[in-house]
């Protein structure tokens, strides 16, 4: 079978990285880093992530910086003592990115910090809580069950945006409840043009790294108010919907909850959960899938394996394929905190501005903790669970995705079903390069597979 090229490949698309004297950046504060013109710096980091980080890794090491425009600087950690620092620091030492805040809004729970994260994080989490969780379950395979019944058989397709299509119909239904409507089905229109702005690299990176204050693009603020008023229009619709009291989706829950001084949620507060919900429950949860595929069919034993202990209640090993994907392929490589006050890196003491950012991907591929780090060996994780701070693809700390178990259990169902209900054909075609869309690295052909046959399901699911 073949193996994976990615460390030859990373090596044959590396770009030349001058070097500083070590001396100019002890005086710096800073860790050494690749000096390129600014301008090069954001191509690269936008369009040739991978490349670029592979690059700097080799020459620096697990701790590097990379200066960007607008004066921003970020130290990229791929330590993890050095993760533990950083998802352990004390309150008011490193602050959330506010990179995402143009989209997800300043109410999100990505971007609070302290007592403000706890009360988001307090008002979202009976929705991901384990009881609510499980109700989610019929709905997650009914709408599978729509979605792969006109997948082709016998004809290379790409699973990627299959994927995309069965996750944002999970989270928007969880979220606005299963009715739908002109009104849900117009929202979901606008937020695919909001998700295609955020989705061009160039675009996504100039949102993270514009300055307070600055002046937001023309087109993006349009498609921002486009969607905005679908959003809006859900809200009050809502809100004047007599059965509110019986629904047990998040947005009748967010109109019914109330702060600590009893006061409701506004419309704009409700507006920014929505929005990151359905950010963080579509995108990464299909893009791990699509790896996952990616991976298996250039992995015979592991594709059977997971086959043949789908057609019983045993999760063992998917359990551990899915640890595999998410550290071998993270769909989201960077974690990212910002600087508040001075903040000790190793011999190095970080001012405040600077953007640290955790690097999960490079992290995930260190030899001496995964020994072989470019295989996609799934037995590693078989009773066995990482150290602390070694595999963060949910992140860490206070801000530790809120929606992990939610991803996790559409993941394990959906993976499941398409087990009990297709051959997929193995492939010696190399593996599919990692490309970047937004803040995610993706397969760059789609996660392209082919099926063999339909066979029988192993369950009967409801349609």
């Amino acid at each position: 079978m073949t193996d994976d090229r990615d460390a030859s490949q990373a090596e044959q698309d590396s770009v030349v990285v001058s070097e500083a004297s070590a001396a100019e950046h002890m005086r710096s504060g800073l860790p050494p880093g690749p000096r390129y013109p600014k301008l090069l710096t954001v191509y690269l980091t936008a369009y040739r992530t991978k490349a670029f980080l592979d690059t700097a890794y080799k020459r620096y090491g697990h701790v590097f910086t990379v200066r960007l425009i607008y004066g921003k600087t970020l130290v990229f950690v791929a330590d993890p003592a050095l993760v533990e620092d950083v998802f352990t620091a004390e309150l008011g030492v490193l602050t959330a990115d506010k990179g995402a805040a143009p989209i997800l809004g300043v109410h999100s729970i990505v971007g609070l910090d302290g007592d403000e994260h706890r009360a988001a994080r307090q008002l979202l989490q009976p929705a991901f809580h384990g009881d609510r969780i499980q109700r989610y379950h019929d709905l997650m395979e009914r709408v599978c069950a729509q979605e792969v019944a006109s997948w082709p058989v016998g004809q290379p397709f790409e699973l990627l945006p299959r994927f995309e299509a069965i996750t944002q119909k999970v989270v928007s239904s969880a979220l606005f409840g299963t009715g739908g409507g002109p009104t849900v089905e117009m929202l979901a229109t606008r937020f695919e043009e909001l998700m295609a702005f955020r989705s061009k690299p160039l675009g996504a990176l100039f949102l993270l790294l514009m300055p307070p204050g600055g002046n937001l693009p023309k087109p993006f603020l349009r498609v921002r108010g486009a969607y905005d008023d679908e959003v809006y229009k859900a809200i009050e619709a809502a809100r004047h919907d007599p059965r509110l009291d019986d629904r047990d989706d998040i947005l009748a829950m967010l109109l019914q909850a109330r702060h600590d001084d009893g006061s409701p949620l506004t419309d704009q507060e409700i507006r920014d959960h929505v929005t990151t919900l359905l950010i963080m429950g579509h995108i990464s949860t299909a893009t791990t899938m699509a790896w996952m595929f990616e991976r298996l069919v250039r992995h015979p034993e592991a594709l059977e394996r997971v086959r043949g202990e789908a057609q019983t209640d045993d999760e063992e090993y998917l359990d551990a394929v899915l640890m595999e994907t998410l550290r071998v392929r993270p769909a989201v490589p960077l974690i990212v905190r910002e600087v508040s006050k001075p903040f000790k890196v190793g011999q190095y003491e970080v001012q405040p501005g600077t953007l640290m950012a955790c690097n999960a991907y490079g992290l995930h591929l260190r030899e001496d903790l995964y020994p072989e780090p470019q295989r996609f060996r799934p037995e590693r994780f078989l009773g066995h669970k990482p150290a602390p701070y070694t595999w963060i693809p949910f992140g860490g700390g206070d801000h530790h995705c809120i929606g992990s178990s939610f991803a996790m259990m559409e993941m394990k169902l959906v993976i499941r079903m398409l087990m009990q209900q297709f051959r997929f054909r193995t492939t010696e075609r190399s593996g599919e390069k990692a490309k970047r869309k937004a803040i995610n690295f993706m397969p760059a052909d789609g996660a392209r597979v082919v099926i063999d046959e339909r066979v029988a399901a192993a369950v009967s699911v409801g349609v």
